[in-house]
């Protein structure tokens, strides 16, 4: 068995070895093909990388990813040497840290604003970068695996996923095929991402890592990388039209099917006439800054093509944080909205966090609709809604 003292002496880009769940790795070759770059393999040349691996990566990725003569075999556990001693210590003083940060506390969080402060401050700089029956879209960049996330789903809960196709149709295909197996009950294809986008705050937090690596004459050459952490990814299959997507995807399964990255009601009508429901998502304006807001799409919906509601279910996501703003989007006619980084902020604070957060959007919601008159969300309707000044392109700008 190789000892960590053997592992230590190669962390160089010419040999560079890492610990990865008891195993070592040779990631020499590996470097350049990292979809999240070679700086943060660097960073831990020669060291156990466990902790930073399994903030970011499912179970089973180096399995797909890497080749079997890439691992090296277990490390040995040895006795308590000098340097280990040493690892021991820093890893116990890191664990006390991330303990003393975590001082926001759930009573102060008022409004789904407040958890992204709360995950500020009680998550790792890396990181921060259900049981209410709530419907769970799941991606397939997600740090866990669909296998996971299906065991870990409550007797009544509906979970769908998420794709991006990859380059390799056929891999993406067999994906499919393991989340029908798995009980996902319909599918997401992202077709306004081919290219990530530019993460700044991911981009920051790998800054300092990337830096340590470079000299003045590669910063004067470098093509400024977007992305970052939670953007990293295979490369994409970009040669889908509307007629080859809905076929693939209908020709591997009958359920559901949503087409996620909708930014106009041009698009959306191509949805009704596909057969397929339309995710209306500009991801947070990451891809692509001044696109239009999901809420404008949507009333441009409502206005050219406003069938759509009746053929289709659509799904509306990005900037919703209030009560208000999901009852905006229900009375324009979406079914459902969709909301990411709250609930994953929410989890900073643990399942009560979460609990929390369906409590604010309930009761904002309720009083929304109380205020209006309104029982039930069924009775919503587009009469509810002021849309004067919807080209300011803010979800605000639709008053209620």
């Amino acid at each position: 068995m190789l000892t960590r003292a053997e592992v230590r002496k190669h962390a160089t880009p010419d040999s560079c070895w890492l610990i990865i769940q008891g195993n070592v790795y040779d990631l020499t070759t590996f470097l350049n093909e990292h979809p999240g770059g070679p700086a943060i393999i660097r960073r831990h040349a020669g060291e156990d990388a466990t902790r930073a691996f399994e903030q970011v990566h499912a179970i089973g990725i180096i399995e797909e990813t890497l080749k079997p003569e890439n691992n090296l075999g277990p490390i040995g556990e040895t006795s308590a040497g000098a340097a280990d001693q040493h690892i021991s210590l820093d890893e116990s003083a890191e664990a006390v840290l991330l303990t003393s940060r975590q001082v926001f506390k759930l009573a102060a969080v008022l409004n789904i604003r407040d958890f992204e402060r709360a995950a500020s401050v009680n998550l790792s700089k890396e990181a921060f970068a259900c049981k209410r029956g709530a419907l769970h879209w799941v991606c397939n960049m997600a740090s866990c695996t669909k296998e996971e996330i299906a065991r870990a789903r409550a007797p009544n809960q509906t979970t769908y996923w998420q794709i991006y196709a990859m380059n390799d149709l056929a891999k993406s295909e067999r994906e499919i095929r393991e989340a029908v197996a798995a009980g996902y009950r319909g599918f997401a294809l992202t077709v306004d991402a081919i290219r990530a986008g530019k993460r700044e705050r991911d981009m920051r937090v790998g800054l300092e890592e990337t830096q340590a690596f470079k000299d003045d004459e590669d910063e004067e050459n470098e093509t400024v990388k977007v992305g970052g952490v939670s953007a990293s990814r295979a490369p994409v299959w970009s040669e889908f039209d509307w007629p080859s997507a809905t076929g693939w995807l209908r020709g591997l399964t009958s359920l559901p099917i949503a087409i996620k990255g909708i930014q106009s009601w041009e698009d959306a009508a191509l949805c009704m006439k596909y057969g397929v429901h339309p995710w209306l998502s500009n991801h947070g304006g990451r891809q692509l800054e001044g696109a239009p807001s999901t809420i404008e799409t949507l009333a441009e919906i409502r206005q050219h093509c406003p069938e759509v509601f009746d053929g289709c279910d659509v799904i509306v996501d990005g900037g919703i944080r209030r009560g208000t703003d999901i009852v905006k989007a229900l009375a324009l006619g979406a079914k459902a909205v969709g909301l990411g980084r709250p609930f994953l902020y929410a989890l900073s604070l643990g399942e009560a966090g979460v609990s929390r957060a369906f409590n604010i959007l309930t009761q904002e919601m309720e009083t929304a609709m109380a205020l209006l008159g309104v029982e039930d969300v069924k009775d919503l309707g587009p009469q509810h809604v002021q849309l004067s000044g919807m080209s300011t392109r803010d979800v605000l700008s639709a008053k209620l």
